[in-house]
């Protein structure tokens, strides 16, 4: 039976996890390039495939359409393509280079500063209310940036 290519996403971990999702519900899925790992969470060149047979491709698209919660969305693969994974491209500039922006590596490294600073002076009650302000601002902070024109969204 020929496969189909059902979408194609940016990253290996969004394949691998969008093909385990379709084989739990019972579809053979095929990632187009096997060479990629698995646990890679970059951005591959030209994309990883997802392949399922001809027969099984509406029942996938369903599959991934109500997993990414767009059960009454329009049959098309590139809307679901854009619910699973981040955006194509940058909403400034247009350039392909996205990144994800590395909130929790930031607020780690700004705790540990401040409850550093916060019991070199015997202030922890005050370390402890900055840190909850800290938090709160990297839980708000824009979890993209492009990597051409430092846009952030």
């Amino acid at each position: 039976m020929p496969l189909v290519t059902l979408t194609t996403f940016r990253t290996a971990q969004d394949a691998h996890l969008a093909k385990a999702v379709l084989e739990d519900e019972g579809v053979p899925a095929f990632l187009g390039d096997e060479n990629v790992s698995s646990i890679a969470p970059y951005v591959v060149p030209n994309g990883v495939r997802l392949q399922v047979a001809a027969d099984d491709f509406d029942r996938a698209e369903g599959i991934l359409n109500r997993i990414a919660g767009m059960d009454v969305a329009e049959k098309s693969t590139a809307s679901a393509e854009r619910a699973i994974r981040h955006p194509e491209q940058c909403p400034r500039c247009g350039s392909p280079d996205i990144r994800r922006t590395r909130r929790l590596l930031g607020f780690s490294i700004a705790a540990a500063l401040l409850f550093a600073v916060g019991v070199a002076v015997d202030q922890l009650v005050m370390t402890f209310y900055l840190a909850m302000a800290i938090c709160i601002f990297f839980l708000v902070a824009s979890p993209f940036r492009c990597a051409n024109c430092g846009h952030r969204w």
